[in-house]
């Protein structure tokens, strides 16, 4: 599979149970990146995100590729 890291960060069972908990509004932002690099995919996201959820959806993102 070629874009692995997207599927086990944000498509796969796992991944989408454990974004339920998060805002609706930033679920969709993250999946709304189309971009397949995952160092440029995180710096859209630094760079869209409000700067109080960057660390929750940094540990959470840590949470997923660690479980």
């Amino acid at each position: 599979m070629e874009d692995l890291w997207i599927h086990s960060l944000l498509e796969c069972n796992l991944a989408r149970c454990i974004w339920t908990l998060e805002k609706e509004e930033i679920v969709e932002l993250l999946s709304g990146i189309l971009e397949s690099d995952v160092k440029y995919w995180l710096a859209i996201m630094v760079k869209i995100l409000p700067q109080e959820d960057i660390a929750r959806v940094a540990i959470t993102l840590w949470a997923i590729w660690f479980t």
